[in-house]
């Protein structure tokens, strides 16, 4: 429906129990990578494009996320209900962005969230992350 400023509201909605699982799979690997990282684990390197890893940027991000004091992660809510959806994969798209913002407590900079891009592996068709960045959040 639309408001009168002319913006579009939701006016009703309902759920018929279907999950997108490339989505979900998606999630569920960086709701697990963040947890891990909350939880003082090394560092879960399998979890990235073995491409990305070897790259200067990897190297920048993992010493930025490394830096975050996780103490706080998941005040919003338990199991990762801080991190969002920011595009699912469609015809020209061949990847999920996952946007860990505000509401996620990670300490870092007012406004800024972690944007996270998950691909799937070639050979076995699993998520794994293709790589993830700091940036201005999008609500």
């Amino acid at each position: 429906m639309r408001d009168s400023d002319s913006t579009w509201r939701l006016g009703n909605a309902t759920c018929d129990g279907q999950v997108d699982t490339s989505v979900h799979g998606a999630w569920l690997l960086v709701t697990g990578f963040l947890f891990r990282l909350q939880n003082h684990q090394p560092f879960p390197t399998e979890l990235i494009a073995a491409d990305w890893l070897r790259t200067e940027e990897f190297k920048l991000a993992k010493a930025r996320i490394s830096s975050l004091n996780f103490a706080n992660y998941g005040m919003f809510g338990h199991e990762g209900r801080c991190v969002s959806v920011a595009s699912a994969p469609s015809q020209t798209q061949k990847y999920v962005e996952l946007e860990a913002g505000p509401s996620c407590y990670l300490d870092i900079e007012a406004w800024t969230a972690i944007r996270f891009r998950v691909v799937r592996k070639a050979a076995s068709g699993k998520p794994i992350i293709g790589e993830f960045q700091f940036g201005k959040w999008q609500p």
